[in-house]
């Protein structure tokens, strides 16, 4: 047994070198849209589940578009900003 010796020092470096993982970002929906009046990124969109509707308004004083539009209990606020967009560029909102 004396003339036994083992090498331990390598036994972790065999093979190849390990791959880093690549994290791939979400995408996540904005919270502040841009208004179709005034060009402004201020566009906010507010939506209460008890009423099944969405209040949308610009934050800019200048524009101060307010609209309510109503929603389902599944759509996300950005589905609430397409329609009042829909209503704007059809004119049923000024």
């Amino acid at each position: 047994m004396s003339g036994w010796s083992i090498n331990f020092g390598k036994v972790g470096k065999l093979g190849r070198r390990r791959r880093k993982a690549v994290k791939v970002p979400r995408k996540v929906l904005p919270r502040i849209y841009s208004c179709p009046k005034c060009g402004e990124d201020s566009i906010r969109v507010v939506i209460s589940r008890d009423a099944n509707t969405a209040k949308v308004s610009c934050g800019n004083e200048k524009c101060g578009i307010l609209a309510e539009v109503p929603v389902a209990k599944v759509e996300q606020p950005v589905d609430a900003y397409c329609k009042f967009a829909d209503l704007f560029h059809s004119g049923k909102l000024v």
